[in-house]
């Protein structure tokens, strides 16, 4: 490095400093994980270091915890879009920081039986989904004879039908009905499922 100088009277000076600099030397940040789809249901992520030259590491996982070795697993509790940092340390106490978003899906899993026996006895007398309806939007299931009259409606997965109209003292006759659910998942995707079910007696 070389230093110029010149007085307020016109007088110059220079000086060459050797080695007066000393660039440090910095490691280079990354990483890559596995699952590449996860979702709530696959929600342990692997996350594997792609750095160099890197002797000390810190990671953030969004709001959800943090991790101070070379290679963490760490289980996402909740869906969404998430935010992992991670900041490599050289040697030299020079820093690279590495960021990457993990999409954790969420799942509507949906279970529809194909007869039911509403006869009383505490077995399978309910027509209703069963499966995981976390975060489920806009429910509706409606039952359908075989001459196109509505026999059920309801807006809550938690109701099902009893095989009678409406649900009321009106017993359907055994047979074939038509059933059709629909409902938007968390992310808004509009889902439609037509079917039979079988009442019997």
């Amino acid at each position: 490095m070389s230093v110029e100088i010149i007085s307020p009277i016109g007088c110059q000076t220079s000086q060459v400093f050797n080695d007066w600099i000393t660039i440090l030397e910095k490691p280079v940040a990354g990483f890559s994980f596995t699952p590449d789809d996860p979702n709530i249901f696959n929600n342990t992520i692997q996350f594997f270091d792609e750095s160099q030259k890197a002797v000390g590491w810190f990671w953030q996982f969004g709001e959800n915890g943090v991790s101070y070795i070379s290679e963490p697993s760490f289980v996402f509790r909740d869906t969404g879009l998430i935010e992992v940092l991670q900041v490599v340390r050289h040697e030299s106490g020079c820093t690279d920081t590495a960021i990457a978003y993990i999409d954790i899906a969420p799942v509507i899993l949906v279970f529809l039986a194909n007869a039911f026996t509403p006869n009383g006895d505490g077995l399978n007398d309910v027509f209703l989904p069963k499966g995981y309806f976390k975060g489920i939007e806009s429910y509706n299931m409606t039952i359908w004879n075989r001459w196109g009259e509505k026999i059920f409606e309801t807006d809550d997965p938690l109701v099902g039908w009893r095989g009678t109209k409406n649900n009321e003292d009106s017993v359907c006759p055994p047979g074939v009905y038509i059933y059709r659910l629909n409902y938007l998942t968390p992310r808004l995707e509009n889902v439609l499922k037509e079917g039979q079910v079988t009442l019997i007696r």
